[in-house]
């Protein structure tokens, strides 16, 4: 006993992973043979592996008085005014500036007493317009049906759908089912470019608070994000592979847009497969898993058609009533002139004539 040291301070008062992710830590080191504390390591954002308080940064938040505003002369301070009257809540300042409100419009404001002002962490975007869902067909109805069913028992459910099948549409109606029952929903996308575009078509579907965890985020971003994620702040989830270790208390539905991308596969520090530790996580939260692609990775045809797996398809265009044409050519039995063969030259004349557009794509530089 004399050897042990005094504790001088208890720097959080919580831990700071779950249970749930502690034991998902262990099983990532045991599978991928990867040393424990490097699997912590990665779970955790830069500056809380520094030591940084796990407190949300503050913002100003700006509400009307009840003082008169017929003193108000200028367009831009009555354009603020009427902006802030049609907001349900309080207004963030940097709602404001998106909104074009200079710092002096505020000011005044402020010292008219029309404005007040208070500090608040700040909280995850929040779309205040959304559109209504699109209209699903037959085969995307099945596949909504189907997995609604068992929202609340764990299955991996590959969509296997043509390009233009509507697959993400059909996430969004399954997620507006789980987002009712007050969970969460994480989202995994393979790249950061595909990130800004599926973030719009949630903000555009959806009026739940969105959180964002991806490599171009600063150190400062990731911590505000991971937090909002991990305090139950934000109801969807978006991220690239790394986002699979984010602590979500109520955690409801797992996507993987895009599934066979070799980019789910982390090839430095500790390697894992982002696919396969999202399933893994289902697996122990007991929800429902939607592997989605236009070319499944082999390994997941074979985890479908053996069984672990259900595969459900869509094989139409979300918006064609035809189903989309394909013809292989053999080149084996054709004349090839610079790689292309009379049968594509064929097509392509054909369909020239007609006045369409063709674009032809080739493997090599």
């Amino acid at each position: 006993p004399y050897k042990l040291r005094p504790i001088e301070k208890l720097i959080d008062g919580h831990a700071i992973l779950p249970p749930e992710l502690l034991k998902l830590a262990h099983w990532i080191s045991d599978y991928y043979q990867s040393p424990l504390s490097e699997v912590l390591r990665a779970m955790l954002p830069k500056k809380v592996r520094l030591g940084m308080p796990l407190t949300l940064p503050s913002t100003s938040y700006y509400n009307l008085t009840k003082q008169d505003t017929s003193t108000l002369s200028g367009k831009k301070q009555l354009e603020l005014v009427d902006f802030v009257t049609k907001q349900k809540d309080e207004v963030s300042w940097e709602r404001l500036k998106q909104q074009g409100v200079s710092k002096a419009s505020l000011q005044t404001l402020l010292n008219k007493n029309i404005l007040i002002e208070k500090q608040s962490p700040i909280t995850p975007p929040c779309s205040s317009q959304t559109y209504p869902p699109l209209q699903l067909n037959e085969e995307q109805l099945h596949v909504v049906d189907t997995i609604s069913q068992a929202l609340d028992t764990f299955q991996t459910y590959l969509l296997f759908g043509i390009t233009g099948s509507g697959k993400t549409e059909v996430y969004f109606h399954i997620m507006e089912k789980v987002l009712r029952s007050d969970k969460q929903v994480l989202i995994l996308v393979p790249e950061i470019g595909l990130t800004p575009q599926f973030i719009q078509r949630v903000f555009n579907r959806f009026n739940h608070p969105v959180a964002t965890l991806h490599s171009n985020l600063n150190d400062t971003e990731r911590l505000t994000n991971w937090l909002w994620c991990s305090q139950n702040k934000a109801r969807i989830v978006i991220g690239t592979r790394s986002a699979v270790f984010t602590p979500l208390a109520n955690l409801g539905l797992v996507i993987i847009d895009e599934e066979h991308d070799l980019s789910f596969k982390q090839q430095d520090s500790v390697r894992f497969s982002g696919r396969d530790v999202a399933i893994k996580r289902a697996y122990d939260k007991n929800i429902p898993v939607i592997l989605g692609s236009g070319t499944p990775a082999l390994e997941t045809l074979y985890n479908a058609e053996s069984g672990k797996y259900k595969m459900l398809k869509l094989t139409k265009r979300a918006r064609a009533s035809e189903p989309v044409y394909f013809r292989i050519a053999d080149l084996r039995n054709q004349k090839v002139i610079d790689g292309i063969c009379n049968l594509s030259l064929a097509r392509i004349k054909a369909h020239l004539e007609m006045g369409n557009h063709v674009m032809v794509f080739i493997n090599r530089r």
